[in-house]
């Protein structure tokens, strides 16, 4: 780029003047561009007009993306509240509600979820599954080696996100476990 007149841009003010009138509510403060244009380090003896209007075209461009970028991440996140929010009532829908749950878990555990259950039917479900698990040694390296499982049942109603049904599990667990351990002495 060639610059040819290198006079400064009529009405140009140094950074100390723009701010003092910026401050001061004056009817001279720069816009927020034209501010950042003097904060990008252009001294003002090579602010031209054509460098001027260039950068200002520069930074409006800059500026009317990063709002545009805003109001996509906004749509997005409304999108995705809208995918996992069940269409009849204002909770997490299964699919929500599933994808939290596998954030939440260790690699040690796992989940069933089962589907229009009662308390009742899901703890006859775990005790088969537990019993399963227990007759089913682990053969490893020629070795069989026994293997347990403990387990907590929730009743999901709905009322509650993710990480609190899980957490009432957790805690049926360790419930039981502690009854087994007392029930073993």
């Amino acid at each position: 780029m060639e610059i040819r007149d290198t006079k400064p841009v009529s009405g140009a003010a140094p950074l100390r003047k723009a701010r003092a009138t910026r401050d001061a509510g004056g009817a001279d403060a720069p816009s927020p561009i034209e501010e950042t244009v003097l904060l990008a380090g252009v001294p003002e003896s090579e602010m031209t007009p054509r460098v001027r209007q260039a950068l200002m075209g520069l930074l409006g461009e800059v500026d009317r993306l990063r709002r545009e970028l805003d109001e996509s991440r906004n749509r997005i996140a409304f999108l995705e509240r809208l995918a996992d929010e069940d269409s009849l009532m204002p909770i997490a829908n299964r699919r929500a509600f599933v994808r939290e749950l596998s954030r939440m878990m260790a690699f040690a555990e796992f989940g069933v979820l089962l589907v229009q259950t009662d308390e009742e039917t899901a703890i006859r479900k775990a005790d088969s599954l537990a019993a399963s698990i227990v007759a089913q040694p682990l053969l490893w390296q020629d070795k069989l080696i026994a293997l347990s499982a403990a387990y907590g049942t929730h009743s999901f109603h709905g009322n509650e996100n993710a990480a609190e049904a899980l957490d009432a599990a957790d805690r049926a667990m360790y419930e039981r476990k502690k009854k087994r351990r007392e029930g073993d002495k």
